[in-house]
């Protein structure tokens, strides 16, 4: 819920939260003293970090669709959140690709995809359809990105790729546009395959360490 607080207090400060408390059970779970301490943290950058992870936005979107407030494991929310996912049809929410230019990387503006998803909520649509659109945004974000690379072949890492959903949608998405797809096998995608990795990048710097 505090994810979700943070992107909406970015989207439309508190104007937008207060107006949406009401109708949103990760708002009005805070109380209005609450909210209001919230948004002085946020406006103040205090004690409230930027993040980039995707991780944190599956944690936003299952809190707005009330699907899970406070996490008691590790990624709980995104779990609730690919299970909750019904649906075959293939549209999904804008997830545009910005290019800041000067040498600095693109970033998927996730603004919109929040905007469009408060209006399904708003209109009533059911939260499987929703979450499944969520996906499928993800995914096809990820071709975007894909393409603006330019590299033909694609490695998919990392916790979020533990949600089948999203890897099936992915990886088709990917062989759909023509790119070579590459993921976890033998070892599991998110902290436990980086810790092999670390231990190996170890072994190899004492292993030249004793060569010199």
């Amino acid at each position: 819920r505090r994810a979700a607080f943070g992107l909406l207090h970015a989207l439309g400060g508190v104007e937008l939260i207060e107006a949406l408390a009401p109708r949103l059970e990760c708002l009005s779970s805070f109380s209005a003293g609450e909210r209001a301490l919230l948004a002085r943290a946020l406006a103040r950058d205090l004690n409230a970090p930027w993040t980039s992870s995707v991780g944190r936005l599956f944690d936003a979107v299952a809190a707005l669709l009330g699907l899970s407030l406070r996490s008691d494991y590790e990624a709980e929310a995104a779990l609730r959140l690919e299970l909750c996912a019904r649906g075959s049809e293939r549209d999904a929410y804008p997830l545009p690709l910005l290019e800041p230019g000067g040498g600095e990387p693109p970033q998927l503006d996730w603004a919109p995809l929040i905007r469009a998803l408060l209006a399904d909520l708003e209109a009533g649509s059911e939260r499987g359809l929703v979450a499944a659109r969520f996906h499928r945004a993800l995914a096809a974000g990820i071709v975007g990105l894909a393409r603006w690379a330019k590299q033909p072949l694609v490695l998919l890492a990392g916790g979020c790729f533990q949600n089948a959903r999203l890897l099936e949608e992915i990886s088709r998405g990917l062989g759909e546009a023509g790119f070579r797809v590459a993921w976890p096998r033998e070892l599991p995608p998110n902290d436990g395959g980086l810790a092999l990795g670390q231990l190996v990048g170890s072994a190899w710097a004492q292993e030249r360490a004793a060569c010199v």
